[in-house]
Parts: structure tokens; C-alpha cells; sequence
């Protein structure tokens, strides 16, 4: 019985380790500030924008991606192609700070620029997202976006991952 539970420790350590090492590959260690990646799969997508309200009524003007009060909306015009989600991370000090899963058509603006990552595949994206949302040492509340970020990809491999964590508890 020991042996079992021993190779499934291990297996879990690689997995860990493993995935450390390629969410580096998004984001290479000592990198500041604002980042983005488009997610490489068919199935994704997400109509998620920033939205306003003035005088009442509601408008897509994009996303400050620095703003403290943010109002998200999938009900606009900010409809991309299925395959086309845009991921922004934030790091500070080499902590993810904020996390955002756009539509690649919601327009956003920064006070800083943006490291664009370009391209970056289903299995880049998920260990980066599973490093965040696993490591205990990170804010609840960072892990709480990375969650919520995937849920907004509509991707078919956070779905599985979610499921994973909720099958597991």
C-alpha cells in the first residue's frame, strides 16, 4: 500500500516541479509589470470586456488595466473567434498581482506597456494558471482571478482542471 501512495507523491512532485519550470517559459523570472498571452486553443473563447456606465447607460471604452474598480461584461461587442482569448497578468516583484482573461478584441490601455508573449499553447498556459492557483504562499485573492480567469476562457482544459480540483475534495 505504501508503495502506491510513495509513486503517487513523486508523480505529484515531478508535476510541480515540472510546471514550475515552464511557467517560467511565459514569464521569465524577474519580469515586472504588465504581461500577455493569446491562449493556442480551437475551443476557447471569451466575450469578456470592460464595460462603463455614463449617465446610465452602458459603453465599451476598453479596459484600464490599472484601474482599481473594473466592470467586466460577456454581453457586448467584444466578440472575438472561438481561439482567441487574451490572458494579462501583472507581476510585482515576480508575484502575480492581477490576472484578466479578455476577449482579444476588448481594448485595453496601461500606464505601462504591456510584455506581449504571443502565441503560447494550451499545456504553457494551464501549468502557468496551476502555479498560481496551487500555490498557498500567493493572496487568496490572486488565486481566486487565476480560477476565475480560467472559468472566463471557457476552455475546454480549464474545465477538466476544474473539475480535477473539485473531484479531489
Amino acid at each position: 500500500m505504501k508503495l502506491p501512495k510513495f509513486l503517487m507523491y513523486g508523480v505529484f512532485l515531478g508535476t510541480v516541479i515540472w510546471s514550475g519550470n515552464s511557467a517560467a517559459d511565459i514569464l521569465p523570472a524577474g519580469t515586472d509589470g504588465w504581461h500577455t498571452w493569446q491562449v493556442d486553443e480551437p475551443g476557447a473563447s471569451t466575450e469578456m470586456c470592460c464595460i462603463t456606465w455614463k449617465s446610465g447607460d452602458r459603453s465599451r471604452e476598453g479596459c484600464n488595466l490599472d484601474g482599481r474598480s473594473i466592470a467586466f461584461s460577456d454581453d457586448g461587442d467584444c466578440s472575438a473567434a472561438p481561439g482567441t482569448v487574451q490572458v494579462y497578468a501583472r507581476l510585482d516583484n515576480g508575484v502575480p498581482k492581477d490576472i484578466r482573461v479578455l476577449s482579444s478584441n476588448c481594448p485595453v490601455s496601461t500606464e505601462s506597456a504591456v510584455a506581449d508573449h504571443g502565441l503560447v499553447s494550451v499545456t504553457e498556459n494551464m501549468r502557468w494558471f496551476r502555479t498560481v492557483i496551487e500555490d498557498k504562499g500567493l493572496a487568496k485573492d490572486v488565486r481566486e482571478e487565476a480560477l476565475f480567469a480560467l472559468v472566463n476562457s471557457s476552455s475546454d482544459a480549464a474545465y477538466a482542471y476544474l473539475d480535477k480540483l473539485l473531484s479531489s475534495r
